[in-house]
């Protein structure tokens, strides 16, 4: 297994309001076998393995980014709250302070599609703390299709976040901010912003976290004695015929194997031999030692046949407007007057010490689904995509079951 190019890992606030941001490469289109035909999905996860605190834990973390902002970038948010995700907080700060390349290992992509959304002419977006970052992944998502389309709304969105963590609000900000300024005049997207803790005036006056940039990555990673990493894609994705002729392949030689051994005048006879265990122990040992001898094949003769086909690629994609958006400053994406976190909490318009009232939040938006005339082409309902603390789904279920459950879809979401 090779580690993942590791674009930035850094660490957002301080103390309790710590929050690491990720941002890992993915292969570009057409660049491996499998990057031309298959992507990861938006509210899809990834598995996540840091060698440096734990070569055996491999942790799921879910995408906070959209494909189609970025044909190389998928990003994750890591809220420290047991010791794993900690201990990746100071590996972070390690890695800076020694300018040395992170290593990481990563599987995917997994889990269901949050591309549902795009069914409905009414979508409200609720999440909590670091459990918007599926919704994250809708709202960029959404930016990413507007770029495309010259800004052209379909739908109307209704997004409600309340935070604790100014670290948080920091990385969901830039991507409010693109979407109000698509919408100047809020007839199709509304952002209702709360944030629920008791801030100092230092917490207030920090400067704006600043992305590392990509030069900075590539200098670290130069000094770094660690193996050599590269973009990520998952094998035997290109074709679906290769796949199943693998699974064929591997069902058809267990059958025959187990049947040749295990019946006639096979080594191993039925199940009431129980002196045989230790040949039955190394038989089965051996056949998953196959297996994976066979899985490796069939991934060996896909990576050649792309070679053959596309031969060695080492250029760099073209990047695209939404991926050289990740990296602008605070001043381009929030304008010359925001330079704190206190600026950005005033400029977004967030209420400081409030709850919200997610059942007044939800029928605002339900009455005004009810007074436009929707696409016959989307459902009827308003879609309802909520990630948070369990008290937060509670009170959207609440406010559904009050304003009347068939006026809603509601999708719940795990982070």
């Amino acid at each position: 297994m090779t580690p993942v190019s590791v674009r930035e890992l850094s660490v957002i606030g301080e103390g309790e309001d710590e929050l690491v941001k990720i941002v890992v490469k993915r292969a570009a289109p057409g660049s491996s076998p499998a990057s031309s035909a298959y992507d990861y999905k938006v509210g899809n996860f990834l598995y996540l393995n840091v060698p440096e605190i734990s070569k055996l834990e491999w942790h799921a973390l879910t995408i906070a980014s959209s494909p189609k902002s970025s044909p190389t970038d998928v990003t994750l948010l890591v809220k420290p709250l047991g010791d794993w995700s900690k201990n990746l907080v100071q590996y972070a700060k390690d890695c800076s302070r020694d300018n040395v390349a992170p290593l990481l290992y990563m599987d995917g992509f997994y889990g269901a599609s949050l591309e549902l959304y795009e069914d409905y002419s009414t979508v409200c977006l609720v999440g909590g703390g670091i459990g918007v970052t599926p919704v994250l992944a809708i709202l960029d998502d959404l930016v990413a299709k507007l770029s495309s389309n010259g800004g052209a709304w379909t739908q109307r969105f209704s997004f409600i976040f309340t935070f604790r963590e100014l670290s948080v609000f920091q990385s969901v900000a830039p991507v409010v901010a693109r979407l109000r300024g698509l919408d100047p005049h809020e007839q199709f997207f509304q952002a209702h912003l709360f944030a629920t803790g008791t801030y100092s005036e230092a917490d207030l006056d920090k400067k704006l976290e600043t992305a590392v940039t990509k030069e900075a990555v590539d200098t670290a990673q130069t000094k770094s004695t660690s193996r050599v990493a590269r973009p990520f894609y998952e094998p035997l994705r290109s074709s679906n015929t290769l796949r199943f002729v693998m699974y064929l392949a591997l069902y058809v030689i267990a059958v025959f194997v187990v049947a040749a051994v295990r019946w006639g005048n096979g080594l191993i006879q039925g199940d009431n031999h129980f002196e045989l265990w230790p040949l039955e122990r190394a038989f089965e040992l051996l056949m998953f030692c196959a297996t994976i001898i066979v899985v490796y094949a069939f991934v060996w003769y896909e990576h050649a046949m792309f070679r053959r086909n596309h031969g060695p690629s080492t250029s760099a994609p073209t990047p695209t407007p939404a991926d050289d958006a990740t990296s602008l400053s605070s001043v381009a994406v929030f304008g010359g007057d925001v330079h704190t976190v206190g600026d950005l909490v005033n400029h977004m318009n967030v209420v400081v010490g409030e709850r919200p009232n997610v059942h007044s939040l939800l029928q605002q938006a339900v009455e005004v689904h009810k007074t436009v005339e929707g696409s016959v082409s989307l459902l009827p309902a308003v879609g309802v995509v909520v990630s948070g603390p369990g008290a937060l789904k509670m009170a959207v279920n609440e406010a559904v079951v009050a304003l009347g459950g068939g006026n809603f879809d509601v999708h719940e979401e795990e982070f």
